[in-house]
């Protein structure tokens, strides 16, 4: 009996256990609360199963294009010269950097429809007057009088490359400080006193307005060593800044080309030049061009210009005597001619002459009488 009675307690301590959590379970699903769980995850499993696997995707190495300069995008790449023997026009050697060479295709093509002169391409991108390191300039102002070309004038125009600092002794001097704009100056007479010194005329010509702020408060400055650096020397300046800017003083990648015509002068870096604005530069040039080239043409280029034509035959006049239409008719001995006296009663000379006023007529508009 007592084993029993044990036994009996612990069978109702047990269902009395289980019957709670059994109790719970269904409470919660008969419940609203309930019923969203079960709902929320019963859409999860429909979730899971619809979506795919996930992959790990493969590592990809990013790919840049090749960089290209926008000045390529509208220029062609330079011909080989040809020297033709019996060309006997007047060469003209142009150096620089990367601005020079936008130059020096301006020049080819203003001479290719005037035919005044032949440029010569002496151009190097990488050219700089800040590292000595880069090009010797006084060994190739040299070179243009030692080849087998001669030459009669000199056009140079760098300067984008110089934006750094100069190396002096073991020490550098920043951009626009006073000693580096010293070492500068020097070097840019020095390259004047060259063609001085070869007696090549030198036609310097100044950096152009940018679409960079920085770049164009630089070149501004180095205009003023160039500047001061050809009037030491006795070379020619071309001032381009203006050329380029808009009515306000400042950068503008439109502008009016030699025809008048509103164009893109200015690549996307807004520092070289369009065809267009090639052609512009070199057209500022070339007038400073022709004006040495005349001045030097007694001394030395009397043959490389063509023959004078033959003079015009003896005949009718092109044109007659020229008589004024404005001067005041003279008397045979030089006198002045007094107008013609007469006298007139008309009435028209009455009013228009003397100034004096018709009699009104009875019933026109100019008849005050009382009536």
């Amino acid at each position: 009996m007592g084993s029993r009675f044990r036994v009996l307690i612990l069978l109702t301590l047990a269902l009395g256990c289980a019957a709670p959590a059994r109790a719970q379970f269904f409470y919660d699903e008969d419940t609203a609360a309930g019923y969203w769980m079960l709902e929320r995850q019963r859409q999860q499993r429909l979730f899971e199963r619809a979506r795919p696997a996930r992959q790990t995707p493969a590592r990809l190495v990013p790919h840049s294009p090749p960089k290209q300069s926008a000045r390529s995008t509208d220029k062609d790449p330079p011909e080989p010269e040809v020297f033709d023997p019996n060309d006997q026009r007047p060469r003209i050697a142009v150096l620089g950097d990367d601005l020079g060479d936008d130059l020096m295709d301006g020049l080819k093509a203003l001479s290719a429809e005037r035919g005044i002169y032949h440029p010569l391409r002496r151009t190097k991108d990488t050219a700089s007057l800040a590292r000595d390191d880069m090009r010797d300039w006084t060994k190739a102002a040299r070179e243009t009088q030692n080849g087998t070309e001669k030459i009669a004038l000199a056009v140079i125009l760098l300067g984008n490359n110089d934006r750094q600092p100069i190396r002096d002794g073991k020490t550098n001097q920043d951009v626009r400080s006073p000693r580096w704009k010293e070492i500068y100056a020097g070097r840019a007479r020095l390259l004047g006193e060259t063609f001085r010194d070869l007696k090549i005329p030198l036609v310097w010509v100044g950096l152009p307005i940018t679409g960079n702020d920085k770049a164009s408060t630089d070149f501004a400055q180095m205009n003023d060593l160039f500047k001061l650096a050809a009037q030491e020397t006795g070379a020619s300046f071309v001032d381009v800044w203006e050329a380029f800017a808009d009515e306000r003083g400042h950068f503008s990648p439109y502008g009016p080309d030699i025809n008048g015509q509103l164009v893109r002068l200015r690549t996307s870096d807004g520092t070289h030049f369009t065809r267009a604005g090639a052609k512009k530069l070199a057209h500022f040039v070339d007038g400073e061009i022709a004006r040495l080239l005349g001045e030097n043409t007694p001394r030395d280029m009397t043959r490389a210009l063509p023959a004078p034509s033959a003079p015009a035959q003896k005949g009718r006049p092109l044109i007659g005597p020229v008589m004024s239409l404005t001067a005041p008719p003279r008397s045979p001995g030089g006198n002045l001619m007094s107008a013609p006296e007469h006298e007139s009663n008309t009435d028209l000379d009455a009013i228009f002459t003397r100034g004096l006023t018709a009699e009104p007529k009875s019933g026109r508009a100019d008849d005050f009488s009382w009536p």
